[in-house]
């Protein structure tokens, strides 16, 4: 079976246009190249997280999605505890299951299991019941996982 090969970046913290990031940082560029470097050597790339720079607002996710769009590779994208997992649903047209961002991509030789710990105007992330039921039942029967 071919080895299907896939990036994981997570953290990626995109300010607005015109908005202010870290100071010296370039979120946006670094982004843009490592994307670049992942669209020649891999299938696909997950993005883990923290899209967005603060709050998840629609200049930080338009920000993002003019970056993202310069993948040539499939992107996955998880919320993490700076986005708001409704926008981004809506924005990115992500799959839903029992109102999260929780899916399923299949891949040659595997299967990419994305779950969404966000939890809106919360630091931390979490699972509830719901979602390690859901995540039970993709698990069961299956060998190779990613």
């Amino acid at each position: 079976m071919p080895r299907t090969v896939i990036a994981q970046i997570s953290d990626t913290h995109i300010p607005g246009r015109g908005e202010a990031s870290h100071p010296g940082a370039d979120p946006a560029g670094n982004l843009t190249a490592a994307l670049a470097h992942a669209s020649q050597r891999c299938a696909g790339v997950v993005i883990t997280g923290d899209c967005a720079a603060k709050a998840g607002t629609d200049a930080e996710y338009a920000a993002f999605a003019e970056v993202i769009a310069t993948a040539t590779v499939p992107v996955w994208l998880a919320p993490g505890n700076h986005d708001d997992s409704a926008k981004m649903q809506r924005l990115f047209n992500l799959p839903s299951v029992n109102g999260r961002c929780d899916y399923v991509v299949d891949l040659p030789g595997g299967r990419l299991v994305v779950l969404d710990s966000s939890r809106l105007g919360r630091e931390n992330g979490s699972l509830d019941e719901s979602q390690t039921a859901w995540l039970d039942e993709q698990l069961a029967g299956r060998r190779s996982l990613v």
